[in-house]
This record gives C-alpha cells, structure tokens and sequence, in this order.
C-alpha cells in the first residue's frame, strides 16, 4: 500500500524526535539496525509500516546496484518532510560533507560500520 497523502487542511503528525524510519532491504541487516536502534533508546519503524512525515530521521541504503541513490534520496523526502537523511551503502565512492550533499543527504555512513559509528550518526541527525 502506497505511502498515505496528506489530507488538504490538516497538518502532518509532529515527528517524535527518537522515531526512525529504516529503509533497509537485507532483512538480516534490517533487523540488526532495528536492535541497535532499540537498544539505544530510539524507536526504530520499518520503512514499510511508516506514515508519511512522522519520523525524525530516515535511514536509508541509497546505493545498490540499478538504484540513483539522489533519486532514492529525493523520493525519502518527499515521503517524510521535514527528516533529516543518513545514507548507507557499501557502494560509496566518496566520503564526507561534499558527499552527502551531492546525493542529498544529510549525512552517509560507508558499510560496513560498528554499531558505536551507527549510533553515533544517528545521535547526531536527531
């Protein structure tokens, strides 16, 4: 079921600002980010069971093979106004600030990571 629109006159839910939307598809790898997540006090939601603009940040794998991460990236904002973007991706050829705003994100975590790298980035978009 598609993503629900906002209906005309009535404002999008206020995004607590420890809910985290997580658009990744290893399952393995989504679960183990949810744990994480979790144990670090924020409230992780599989990109799947998310409203529209309810989440404080969007975590997202961007590039993978046959996907335009800036056209991935672009889409998560439409979705979800107003969160900030960390990208993640075994598949980033640069690193940093210039990086991230090329792909238009706010931040971008090259995999693999520790789950201290993870938490930190996260903390530090919310």
């Amino acid at each position: 079921m598609p993503l629900s629109s906002q209906t005309a006159g009535v404002p999008a839910p206020t995004a607590s600002p420890r809910r985290v939307a997580l658009c990744e598809p290893d399952a393995p790898l989504s679960r183990l980010l949810c744990e994480w997540l979790g144990s670090a006090g924020f409230e992780a939601v599989p990109y799947a069971s998310c409203s529209r603009g309810d989440m404080a940040l969007v975590v997202a794998d961007v590039r993978r093979p046959r996907v335009d991460g800036a056209a991935r990236v672009a889409a998560l904002r439409d979705a979800f106004p107003g969160a900030r973007v960390l990208a993640i991706s075994g598949y980033f050829i640069a690193s940093g600030a210039t990086a991230a705003r090329e792909l238009g994100a706010d931040a971008l975590l090259a995999k693999p990571f520790s789950r201290a790298m993870f938490i930190e980035a996260v903390s530090a978009l919310v």
